[in-house]
Order: structure tokens, then sequence, then C-alpha cells
């Protein structure tokens, strides 16, 4: 699991992300805490709750390719997927 910290200069902390197995996804299983700045986001996914994945999620990657694990109910993640997030996600890869 990646602990690093988020700091001020936006760069993103990966906080209770957990390698779900050979071929599957990486999974969150707690929130990070801070908000991280819209503009260091670069697309999300949804996690829902499946198997070891305990709890929903919106899970973003940053320009640094650093995921970050957010709660879907904090107004500062809406405000993430709402903005050209969205537009930019039409097109995103999968990691």
């Amino acid at each position: 699991t990646a602990e690093e910290k988020l700091r001020d200069d936006g760069k993103a902390c990966c906080v209770g992300l957990h390698y779900a197995g050979a071929a599957g996804p990486f999974c969150c299983t707690q929130y990070q805490e801070n908000p991280i700045p819209v503009k260091f986001l670069k697309y999300y996914r949804i996690q829902e709750v499946i198997d070891h994945c305990n709890i929903k999620a919106i899970i973003f990657k940053t320009w640094r390719n650093k995921l970050v694990c957010a709660d879907p109910d904090r107004k500062w993640v809406k405000i993430a997927q709402d903005s050209e997030l969205k537009r930019k996600n039409q097109n995103r890869h999968q990691y």
C-alpha cells in the first residue's frame, strides 16, 4: 500500500489503496481526507462495494500518476467530478 502524505504543492497520496490481485484493479479501503485541487487531477473511476473493496469511492488519478481514494459524498469530490474531469474522463485509459 502507498502511504504518502498530501503536501501543499498538490502532490497527492494514496492512503487506503490496495492492489486487489494479479489481474485485479486497485481498491480503496479508506478515504483521502484532504481535498486535491482539480488542476492536479487527470481522471477518475467509480469504485462500488464488492468483495474486499469495502467502501464506495471515487478513485482519482493525478497528473503525477498517483491514485487518490475519495469519499463520493464530500463536496470537493462532487465539484471535481462535475468539472472538466467529466469531459476528460470520457477519453480516459484504464489503470
